[in-house]
């Protein structure tokens, strides 16, 4: 007998199995667009459109893929035509069914809006067609149901028009090696992630150069790339159509190598700011920031700005010939290289706390530019040797600040220095240089030398602008090394301390002594631009040659000209003495020269000259001896201008006789202009001053008596012996040789 099972057991037993059983997973379903029966069809809610006669579900696993099988390449427009809700939406061109622009509008006709739900995302493939989302015919907006993932293969474009909204709280993965464009001010918060090769493309309508007619050269307010991180990782690629300024205030995330801009096409600066303005790195109240995740190489090639905080250990690498401009005060460790192109900073802590490296082998040009004033650069600075192009350290302000570098810099290859700033707010260099190369200056500002650079040994090259020694009001420090300086436009000394400049000075600029204290040169110099002293002192000290090269000399009041050396300008070239001439140096007796061509040594009513006597006929002196017409002339100098002293030690005595000037021509001199010591005279000497216009000479005599007749006569027998030096005839005016035909 078989036993019976009641009804309600049955029952329980089966709901009791349905609940152990596993949920059905909802299975993904694929529906495919053929066009209809002529493969003409452009609507998505007629049915017939798809394959089977069935418009795709409402739902998050219902994929489609569009690829007109039934009339390859003829169409050129589909439309929604409906709200839809989707997974992946794939357009395929294996066959070449597809138009080389397919556009998907709202609509036919009409101006209902519709809402496309994506869950998947969308994917271009086997295609180098160009897929616009354009929102014609009534508002489209896109909406992210998931994390979505848009997919593009080489060549082909998917865009998102300006009218076209992305919004939802996921994020865009961006992969394939095509281009996708995000053109409207998008609200999606999850972020997006640019890798594999793909390039974002952000700004402009249409593919071509031409920029959105909704954003041209505007600030994007909330951003095309939604408002949550920007990620982008090795090999991806980011660039704006249109010629005009994009701003993006997403959080950016970096990563191995990535592209700034288009070599070509696409020409709209790139900038990542914190809110809407003109990007000048000031402090925001919500600040975006920027997170090195790995060593990350920044390929630029249209100007690309990161106004925000960046942070991170790894190390950034510029590359491409676009320009790289950073502008907060950043954190990130590890160091920043630029490899080629331009890298602008703007704050004190840009570059982070790493060495720079400046130039990388076969890289060509490279630059690192200081674009705001007032700011410092402490890092250490290498400059890459084997670039094959221009290394350019600058600073281009104009600003009423000063740049600082204030790191080492060591040369491993040629460095120009550029500075565009006014004289007064100048590029300074307080960190040392250290190598053999060369150091070349441009730019029409200045550069402020203020380190000793005992380590470098390179030529300085001045090319353009003024490179100064010292500070900004003087300085103890200030050199530029051991090696020749090339000086073709204008180098000034502005130290406050006695300071020898060793280095050969050659070239066709001027030199300026403009500090308070004492530069000395004791080099033969052939420098052609002429020498101003228009402050402290310039003392020569050259044993050959010409101390101010070539060309003229000029003093202003108040300054000293000193030393045992030569001046000697060429041609008609002139020296002009408007303050104090010290012949010697300190402690001893010296002559000074000048050995000018036809150009005059001319003593203004502001000059004067001390003359320290050391000892009998030991005393300081100048001598003029000019090749061709050039003559002293002391015309305008005020009397009493020319002192006379003894230096400390001396003691004076009756008879003693001192040569002051020698010369080859003269005008104007007067014993008028004598201003002569008495101190230890017995009362009974006196200065003969009587051949002092005729050959330079004073003496100390006796007051004429008859007692000291023979004094007398020992101190003019002496005197009188000078006359008559034997030698080539002279011309007229002059007293170092007898007149020509006399002897």
């Amino acid at each position: 007998m078989k036993s019976r099972v009641s009804a309600p057991c049955t029952a329980a037993a089966l709901l009791a199995f349905h609940f152990i059983l596993p949920a059905p997973m909802h299975a993904q379903t694929t529906t495919v667009w053929d066009g209809g029966p002529t493969g003409g069809g452009t609507s998505w809610l007629t049915a017939e459109n798809w394959a089977g006669d069935a418009q795709p579900p409402n739902a998050s696993n219902s994929n489609v893929l569009i690829d007109n099988r039934n009339n390859p390449g003829t169409i050129g427009t589909l439309t929604i035509s409906a709200s839809r809700t989707l997974g992946l939406v794939t357009f395929d061109n294996i066959n070449n069914v597809l138009a080389s622009t397919l556009n998907v509008d709202t609509n036919g006709s009409g101006s209902t809006a519709r809402t496309l739900t994506l869950h998947t995302g969308v994917t271009l493939q086997n295609t180098g067609t160009t897929v616009a989302f354009r929102g014609n015919n009534g508002a489209l907006s896109v909406v992210l149901g998931a994390d979505n993932t848009f997919t593009t293969s080489a060549g082909s474009y998917l865009q998102f028009n300006s009218g076209v909204v992305v919004s939802g709280g996921f994020g865009v993965a961006m992969a394939g090696l095509g281009t996708v464009g995000l053109n409207a001010p998008n609200t999606f918060t999850g972020g997006v992630t640019v890798q594999n090769g793909s390039t974002l493309r952000i700004g402009a309508a249409t593919q071509s150069s031409s920029a959105s007619s909704t954003v041209s050269g505007g600030v994007l307010a909330s951003g095309q790339a939604g408002t949550g991180t920007l990620a982008m990782q090795n090999g991806a690629a980011l660039v704006s159509g249109g010629s005009g300024q994009r701003t993006l205030q997403n959080n950016l995330t970096l990563a191995g190598a990535v592209t700034f801009g288009a070599a070509s096409t696409y020409t709209g600066a790139l900038v990542f700011n914190s809110s809407s303005g003109s990007g000048t790195g000031e402090t925001l109240d919500t600040p975006a920031t920027i997170t090195l995740l790995a060593d990350t190489t920044v390929t630029t090639n249209v100007t690309t700005s990161f106004f925000n905080v960046m942070s991170g250990a790894a190390a950034l690498t510029k590359q491409g010939p676009g320009i790289l401009r950073i502008s907060a005060t950043n954190t990130y460790g590890g160091g920043t290289t630029v490899a080629s192109g331009t890298l602008e900073f703007g704050r004190t802590g840009s570059l982070g706390t790493g060495t720079v490296t400046l130039g990388s082998a076969g890289g060509g040009d490279a630059s690192l530019l200081n674009y705001l004033g007032g700011w410092t650069l402490a890092n250490d600075i290498i400059v890459a040797g084997g670039s094959g192009g221009t290394l350019t350290l600058g600073y281009t302000s104009t600003a009423d600040f000063s740049g600082n570098f204030s790191g080492g810099i060591m040369l491993n290859d040629a460095l120009t220095l550029r500075s565009d700033a006014a004289d007064g707010f100048a590029m300074r260099l307080t960190g040392g240089i250290t190598g053999v190369h060369d150091v070349t200056k441009s730019g029409s500002g200045m550069v402020r030398i203020e380190n000793n650079n005992a380590g470098f040994s390179g030529r300085t090259i001045i090319s353009a602008g003024t490179l100064q020694l010292g500070s900004l009001n003087g300085s103890t420090t200030g050199a530029a090394g051991s090696g020749e300086i090339v000086n073709n436009a204008a180098l000034r000394i502005n130290r406050s301390n006695a300071f020898s400049l060793t280095n050969l000075i050659s070239g066709t600029g001027i030199v300026t002594q403009a500090g308070s204290g004492s530069t000395t040169l004791g080099n033969s110099n052939t420098y052609s631009g002429g020498t101003t002293v228009s402050a402290g002192a310039l003392i020569v000290t050259n044993t050959s040659g010409s101390a101010t090269g070539t060309g003229g000399l000029v003093t202003a009041a108040g300054t000293t000209l000193g030393g045992t050396g030569a001046i000697a300008p060429t041609g008609g070239n002139s020296v002009i003495l408007g303050g104090s001439v010290a012949p010697g140096v300190s402690g001893s007796a010296g002559t000074l020269t000048f050995t000018p061509v036809d150009g005059n040594v001319t003593f203004q009513n502001t000059s004067s000259i001390v003359f320290e006597l050391f000892g009998n006929g030991s005393n300081d002196k100048i001598n003029l001896a000019a090749t061709g017409t050039g003559t002293l002339d002391f015309s305008a100098m005020a009397p009493g201008s020319i002192s006379v002293v003894f230096s400390g030690g001396y003691t004076p005595g009756a008879g003693h006789g001192f040569d002051l000037l020698d010369w080859s021509g003269v005008t104007g001199l007067s014993t008028s202009l004598l201003n002569l010591s008495t101190a230890g005279f017995d009362p009974s000497w006196v200065w003969d001053t009587s051949l002092f216009t005729t050959n330079g000479t004073i003496a100390i005599t006796v007051i004429p008596e008859p007692k000291r007749a023979v004094l007398l006569a020992a101190g003019l027998g002496w005197l009188m012996s000078r006359r008559h030096r034997p030698g080539a005839c002279r011309a007229a005016g002059s007293r170092t040789s007898p007149p020509c035909g006399r002897r």
